[in-house]
């Protein structure tokens, strides 16, 4: 039995709505800092990448967070403001800031530093507190202060700066407004709809949806995207977007299952968990897409993934699996991701499912077919090539 497991962006899709939304962004905030030069190139975006810091909700944050503190540490007669917008006021009016941040190596030290079940800017968050020890500035606490309050909520629409304007920018204006329940900061179309584009072949669409309804094949959207929580359930906190389903719908896959953040979410806060130690790359995550790639309704199916991570066993509704050969494939642009799906595969063996992980890299940069090399995923150029390879026709 094969089951694929489908990332979106640089998966599925040419990813330009996302990466379109960072780069305004920081664009904005350049300006804001009476910069004119980007603060974040688009080599340095592939190195955060490439070791698998793949959220703009982080990158952004990590971003300004560095460029914050090196001009408040180069400005010693500052006050340290309490909040982002503060700081960029201040900044802007004491002038002369030119940053001069090696991105790629903070992107390097982040992951390297990156602990099971956190979000890469609570690792930055730890890496910029120690520089600020070795920096030995008198304002100290209050910098440290400054870097939690942009670091540790960058998925908080009420704290995070950063995300509220990566949000305007990835929905448009009226759709961030009715998302979150906030002003629009500004009039923009939403970059997802403007600037994502498949990748995926038409021809390969209709291939595995028709092996689907034969149950031939079993797929699933498998994603860091935002998305609804699982259907036929309320939404029990927080905000859900529909980014993950946005993106299924743009290459035609808009009928299977989507598990993204959004059902990661509705999971921890059913059961009183965290969604940061729930979602990519956390085995749960694979384990739950898996699940609900198999088995229906997907919220049963969420709950069961859960209990075979903490129990070890199947759960009745995957009793099924048991002595069943499974062959999951899964299409990812993330290391992490594949190791965190091959830690997915060993749960399911040692609860009796002779299941395999095969990794399908995609990617085109040096940085990540590196990384994906090093986890031993099978590099590809792109995701149709890596179905002509591993897809296998259903049977006559």
């Amino acid at each position: 039995m094969d089951v694929y497991l489908f990332d979106v962006d640089a998966v599925l899709l040419h990813p330009g709505g996302y990466r379109a939304a960072l780069h305004a962004t920081l664009r904005h905030f350049a300006q804001q800092l009476g910069l004119s030069t980007p603060l974040l190139t688009a080599g340095e975006v592939e190195v955060f990448e490439a070791h698998s810091i793949i959220s703009e909700w982080d990158i952004s944050a990590i971003c300004m967070a560095a460029v914050v503190l090196e001009g408040l540490l180069a400005a010693p007669a500052l006050a340290v403001p309490a909040t982002l917008a503060a700081a960029l006021a201040a900044l802007r009016s004491h002038g002369a800031l030119q940053p001069t941040i090696n991105h790629a190596l903070l992107a390097r030290r982040t992951a390297a530093a990156l602990r099971p079940g956190e979000y890469a800017a609570q690792a930055a968050a730890r890496i910029l507190a120690g520089d600020l020890r070795v920096a030995a500035d008198a304002r100290s606490a209050a910098l440290c202060a400054l870097l939690d309050h942009i670091l540790l909520h960058t998925r908080d629409p009420q704290q995070s700066l950063t995300f509220r304007i990566f949000q305007n920018y990835t929905l448009g204006s009226s759709a961030y407004s009715a998302c979150y329940g906030l002003p629009a900061a500004f009039t923009a179309p939403g970059t997802l709809a403007v600037e994502d584009r498949p990748a995926l072949d038409a021809k390969w669409a209709d291939e595995i949806l028709a092996a689907v309804q034969t149950d031939a094949l079993h797929a699933v959207i498998y994603t860091a995207r935002p998305s609804l929580p699982p259907s036929a359930t309320a939404a029990s906190a927080g905000h859900y977007s529909a980014e993950a389903e946005l993106g299924a719908r743009m290459v035609g896959l808009q009928s299977l299952p989507v598990v993204g953040v959004g059902s990661m979410q509705w999971l921890a806060a059913t059961i009183s968990g965290d969604a940061a130690e729930f979602s990519k790359p956390a085995p749960l995550h694979a384990l739950a897409a898996i699940a609900c790639a198999l088995f229906a309704p997907a919220a049963d199916a969420l709950r069961a993934a859960h209990e075979l991570l903490h129990t070890r066993q199947l759960p009745p509704l995957m009793q099924a699996l048991r002595g069943q050969a499974l062959r999951v494939v899964v299409f990812e642009d993330s290391a992490r991701s594949i190791q965190g799906t091959q830690a997915a595969g060993a749960i399911l063996q040692a609860a009796g499912v002779p299941a395999s992980v095969l990794g399908c890299g995609i990617a085109q940069s040096a940085a990540k077919r590196e990384q994906l090399a090093a986890v031993g995923a099978q590099l590809y150029p792109d995701v149709n090539a890596a179905l002509a390879a591993v897809h296998r026709a259903p049977r006559a």
